[in-house]
């Protein structure tokens, strides 16, 4: 089987090349019998193309030209196509000389300013980036980040890479880190001292980090299988959630490491007389390591069934 080979492209060097001799052609034929030079019957000239223009896997520029069958198969893609503008100048009292062509050019490239997404809820910051087609990655914040941030940045974006004020990346992505709490990945069941300092040792510290983490990479650092690993990343997104809508760093632990918890929706429809005997038995038998002040009442674990309703 052979790959037939598209006329329409052609090394962007042998083309100019390829043109400068038409034109030298073109001023000689027009001179005919007439001795006079050259340059004084045709002395420059300009000449536009629409093409495509690239490098191929040799680093040698390319270009593809369009041709009356593209425009017919509607097969064109205005942001791929590149205006090339090649001039030519005869030189004067020299008529033998090729005329030297003119590098050709091509529009140059939109500049998008890169949002300023600090503050934001990630929700709201993947809206604003989805309109402007952007892509992104989520991080959860770093310990030390979410403790300068304080408590009322919760769910809120902490920083972003680039910076509005950097410019942006080619491919218009960045990179948001949010504060999902500094909850210890110890207070997720079957996470314990030892697995705690394996996840650290690979940059899983917070529940809300191992929120973010794929399954198969959680396998392969535990050495687990996925289904377990997805069983971890999902009890953290819960907690991560929890702690979304507002929930305290110790609540989110006495809700799902205390009482059993495990979804919003078992937390929405628990009585909330049960849920405050129960988070007080986890607090009393200290099921989790709680504020020295910490407490919890009656209209508590009704604010906690409300929040996870909406």
């Amino acid at each position: 089987m052979t790959t037939k080979k598209d006329t329409q492209e052609m090394d962007l060097n042998a083309l100019l090349r390829s043109v400068g001799e038409s034109f030298t052609s073109a001023q000689r034929s027009m001179l005919g019998e007439i001795n006079v030079p050259a340059n004084m019957m045709l002395s420059n000239a300009e000449l536009e193309l629409k093409g495509v223009v690239y490098s191929d896997t040799r680093g040698t520029p390319m270009v593809r030209m369009l041709t009356t069958e593209d425009i017919a198969r509607n097969e064109i893609n205005p942001s791929m196509i590149s205006t090339l503008k090649i001039g030519f100048t005869s030189v004067v009292g020299n008529p033998e000389e090729e005329p030297v062509p003119v590098s050709p050019t091509t529009p140059p490239q939109e500049t998008v300013k890169v949002p300023d997404l600090k503050g934001l809820s990630l929700q709201e910051a993947v809206s604003v980036l989805k309109k402007n087609g952007w892509s992104y990655t989520a991080h959860a914040a770093a310990k030390k980040d979410v403790d300068a941030a304080g408590r009322d940045s919760f769910g809120l974006i902490l920083k972003q890479k680039p910076t509005p004020t950097a410019k942006p990346r080619k491919d218009k992505t960045i990179d948001l880190w949010v504060n999902l709490g500094s909850t210890p990945v110890t207070e997720i069941d079957g996470i314990g001292e030892k697995t705690g300092k394996t996840l650290a040792g690979n940059g899983i510290r917070s529940v809300g980090e191992l929120s973010l983490t794929k399954a198969d990479r959680l396998a392969k650092i535990l050495q687990t299988n996925e289904q377990r690993a997805q069983g971890f990343i999902d009890m953290a997104n819960l907690m991560s959630k929890m702690t979304l809508l507002g929930l305290k760093d110790e609540v989110v632990e006495l809700l799902v490491k205390g009482v059993g918890i495990r979804s919003l929706g078992e937390l929405s429809k628990t009585d909330p007389e049960k849920l405050l005997r129960l988070s007080k038995k986890a607090i009393q038998e200290k099921r989790i390591q709680t504020p020295r002040a910490f407490n919890v009442t009656q209209k508590d674990v009704e604010e906690w069934i409300r929040i996870s309703t909406n």
